[in-house]
């Protein structure tokens, strides 16, 4: 068990800090973060949503503060904690209820889960919530969904499940954003396990993938992205290589879509 409480306080505490250093240079091209600081290595204060037109948004966060992806996560955390187990949307929905200030959206929350706030607190049933999303693709529910994973430990499948259950809160089942984010799920699942390695985790990602659609294939892109890792000779060298094919500029959420921030992870 103590090896278990160290795998999950590493994949929430990673997740907390990785979201309080990367926000300081979300959206910034490589370049402009080698000019900037060479390689970011310590946490520092930034600003976000400054054009939202809320009193307070935009304003300067001190460093270590985290952004909307961990407010959805600790919303989740808060109902597995309150449940004492695994939970449905319905669930999820009633600490939203409770817990969510409205005022707050574009402030500490993003704009796009404001109309999901409100459909949720209308009376619409929380599995037909994320049907009113505008962005049917975003990370928000992959890059955010680390608790159901976790409370899921050791059971990929379950955890698919629950995924499936729980994301329709964010986004409809028919949105590949989902797809994404169940690979997430059973991935961390699956690296609760004692045995678990790169490989298996990466193995139950893939598994978990669907083909997809023409214009979406979740798997393929998962395969490309390792193809690419193989042809890399370092880290450095991969990402300059994602961002030949992510390059995306000019539309809402532009690098916040769940086939490049999860294949990037």
């Amino acid at each position: 068990m103590d090896f278990l409480y160290d795998k999950v306080l590493g994949c929430l505490a990673g997740s907390n800090i990785g979201s309080a250093m990367g926000a300081a240079v979300e959206g910034w091209e490589p370049e402009r973060i080698e000019k900037e600081y060479g390689i970011l290595k310590e946490l520092l204060p930034y600003a976000h949503y400054g054009n939202y037109g809320k009193p307070g948004s935009g304003r300067m966060r001190p460093p270590g503060t985290t952004e909307d992806g961990i407010e959805r996560q600790r919303l989740m955390c808060t109902a597995i904690i309150e449940k004492g187990g695994r939970i449905t949307a319905a669930d999820l929905a009633k600490v939203w209820a409770r817990d969510i200030n409205p005022d707050w959206f574009g402030v500490q929350m993003e704009p796009c889960d404001e109309i999901l706030y409100k459909a949720a607190m209308s009376g619409i049933p929380p599995k037909e919530v994320g049907r009113y999303t505008n962005f049917t693709g975003i990370n928000s529910f992959g890059r955010s969904c680390h608790p159901i994973g976790l409370i899921n430990a050791c059971n990929p499948s379950q955890a698919v499940l629950d995924c499936y259950e729980v994301g329709q809160l964010y986004q409809p089942l028919h949105g590949y954003g989902l797809d994404y984010a169940a690979a997430v799920c059973a991935a961390i699942a699956e690296a609760m396990k004692p045995n678990a390695t790169v490989q298996s985790v990466v193995d139950v990602a893939m598994d978990v993938l669907p083909e997809g659609d023409p214009n979406q294939k979740p798997r393929r892109e998962l395969q490309w992205a390792l193809d690419l890792a193989d042809k890399s000779k370092d880290v450095w060298d991969l990402r300059n290589r994602f961002y030949e094919r992510y390059t995306g500029r000019g539309t809402p959420y532009a690098m916040s879509w769940a086939q490049e921030v999860i294949i990037k992870g």
